[in-house]
């Protein structure tokens, strides 16, 4: 029994070993990508992004993921994520969302249903696979590379999808950093109404901040809240992605139906973000944890992008074309119009 137990032990700590190369890679990549985004200075990028962009970069150089960097790579893109993602509910409360007020959060509700109701069938006519659309749409309309590669792992999504995703994401919401606040000053929005429009279509947190504070303090402050209200609503759609998966699996044959519906992911990650968030929103959670989780997610995150663009084979990648670029721009003009619509006529 106790040579066992022993053989137990060893095996379980020669698969942890296993997977500290990969870890080790993808966390060097991470620390790269953080201090890139430093220098570049705060606001102007995100370390996701960056992160994301290196993975690929090597990957390109290297031709091959080394066999040893595999198991590890996989832990940090799969598991490190959906932790990271999860922590993020330690960033959103209640309390943050009902004070937008009712155009507020009809703007950023309106915003999401839209895009999201909208992916699939552009997708469908313009060619693009459906797991694909889903994901762009996700990051699009949420937050961003986060977005997309937690939608990505509700979905199933390949590392070459997501990394597409991400890329589009980040192309449309860099022109949105810049343009909206052109928009927004030809437009005569009010500070109050601009934050809200920008929280609402401007895709990556550190993109939001950069374009609602152009506007002054009161517009960036409605801007992040805004932005948070969106964040929030990353646990449900993962959730009702889950569901629309598992009705799809009812309606193949009995057999097929058995096989598709084990295969469906329990999204624990999102259902540990409502936990989280439930817990902040009733102030149970100490500052100190707070803090740390401010500290911990974006880390875990970056970790994750970087796993996820070494783990890309941009062959692939290149190889699907320019329509989902043109799905990314089609969805991006829909999260912009919609919430400025909602937000013109609430005024």
């Amino acid at each position: 029994m106790t040579t066992v137990h022993s053989t137990q032990v060893r095996s379980r700590a020669g698969r942890l070993l296993g997977k500290l190369p990969g870890l080790a890679l993808a966390g060097a990549i991470g620390a790269a990508a953080i201090l890139l985004a430093r220098m570049a200075g705060a606001g102007l990028v995100s370390p996701v992004l960056v992160a994301i962009g290196l993975g690929l970069v090597l990957r390109a150089m290297i031709g091959r993921a080394p066999a040893m960097a595999v198991p590890g790579l996989a832990v940090a893109s799969k598991p490190l994520m959906r932790l990271g993602v999860a922590l993020l509910g330690l960033q959103v409360t209640a309390g943050d969302i009902l004070g937008l007020g009712l155009d507020g959060i009809a703007a950023a509700l309106a915003a999401l249903a839209a895009t999201l109701a909208l992916a699939q069938p552009l997708g469908r006519l313009l060619g693009v696979e459906p797991r694909l659309a889903t994901v762009i749409g996700g990051g699009t309309a949420i937050c961003g590379a986060s977005a997309a590669a937690a939608v990505g792992s509700a979905v199933r999504a390949h590392d070459d999808e997501i990394a597409y995703a991400v890329g589009v994401v980040t192309l449309f919401g860099t022109a949105a950093m810049a343009l909206w606040p052109l928009l927004g000053t030809a437009l005569g929005l009010d500070p109050r109404a601009y934050g809200l429009w920008i929280g609402a279509s401007v895709h990556e947190v550190a993109q939001v901040v950069a374009a609602g504070f152009q506007h002054g303090t009161l517009a960036g402050e409605t801007a992040v809240i805004a932005k948070l209200a969106r964040v929030a609503m990353l646990a449900p759609v993962v959730g009702l992605l889950v569901w629309i998966a598992a009705r799809a699996a009812r309606r193949t044959t009995l057999a097929d139906a058995e096989h598709a519906a084990a295969s469906v992911p329990v999204p624990w990650f999102a259902v540990g973000f409502v936990a989280l968030a439930g817990l902040n929103s009733l102030g149970v959670v100490p500052d100190a944890v707070r803090a740390a989780g401010a500290v911990a997610t974006p880390i875990m995150l970056t970790v994750a992008l970087a796993a996820i663009g070494f783990g890309t084979d941009l062959g692939r990648v290149r190889a699907r074309g320019m329509r989902p670029v043109l799905l990314g721009l089609c969805l991006t003009i829909t999260v912009a119009a919609v919430p400025l619509a909602v937000v013109t006529l609430l005024a």
